[in-house]
């Protein structure tokens, strides 16, 4: 783990939240298995072919399309639904109705923070850092029970702003009082938390959990932690380098 060479005095720590906090893959995926049997009820067609690694591409497939057409993660959502079920069967409005519901009610209900995320947070604050959320997502933190630690939430749903783009960054900063060399973000992707945050000013944590390969042409980050307990003495070690 490489020590930043600038000088910085970090008092306030952002953290992404979908993979970061808590598994965002592993939530979606229960709220989707969810949804996929009132699907099979409606159509029996598709009991044999569709499934929920289906369900995820669909979304992965029209990601771009919502985003030129500005629509937010719910209707974004409902679009794939949509989708999905043009592709086996027919458009009916209220079964997406009862999709969305189901689905997002699942989601809610099926968040678990990561093991080391709690004592990561108590610790941070202890330590007098002021914690905030900056994510592209809409606002789950307080369903992981842990919404408390945080002063400042930032969410793109909210906002209609989106990392990495530097309005984002100057927003959380205006919304926290806040100056760029002393704002750090901790996140899992390359591009949105690490080359974002740089970008804005701040400085940015990669976190690493799995051994993933830097997947982007951009500067490889200076630091990088592989869990969320790491993170209370990288940030000691920074401001007191």
């Amino acid at each position: 783990m490489a020590a930043s060479a600038t000088l910085r005095e970090i008092r306030y720590v952002w953290f992404d939240q979908d993979d970061t906090l808590y598994s965002f893959r592993d939530t979606m995926h229960r709220a989707l298995s969810t949804c996929l049997p009132i699907i099979h009820e409606h159509f029996p067609q598709t009991r044999e072919t569709l499934g929920v690694a289906e369900m995820v591409q669909v979304r992965t497939d029209i990601s771009e399309r919502a985003e030129r057409a500005g629509l937010d993660l719910v209707q974004t959502r409902r679009e794939a639904f949509r989708e999905t079920l043009l592709r086996y069967a027919r458009h009916d409005r209220r079964l997406d109705d009862l999709l969305v519901t189901t689905y997002y009610e699942t989601l809610r209900g099926q968040i678990w923070p990561f093991p080391d995320t709690p004592g990561c947070l108590r610790e941070l604050t202890a330590r007098g850092y002021v914690l905030g959320i900056l994510s592209d997502g809409m606002s789950l933190v307080e369903e992981l029970e842990i919404g408390d630690f945080f002063r400042h939430r930032v969410y793109a749903h909210d906002t209609g702003l989106s990392k990495p783009e530097p309005a984002i960054f100057e927003h959380a900063m205006s919304l926290a009082g806040a100056a760029p060399e002393e704002c750090l973000l901790v996140g899992d992707n390359c591009i949105c938390d690490v080359v974002g945050a740089r970008d804005a000013g701040w400085t940015g944590v990669w976190l690493n959990r799995e051994s993933r390969l830097w997947d982007t042409e951009a500067e490889p980050p200076e630091l990088i932690a592989t869990s969320l307990a790491e993170l209370p003495e990288l940030i000691a070690k920074l401001n007191t380098a």
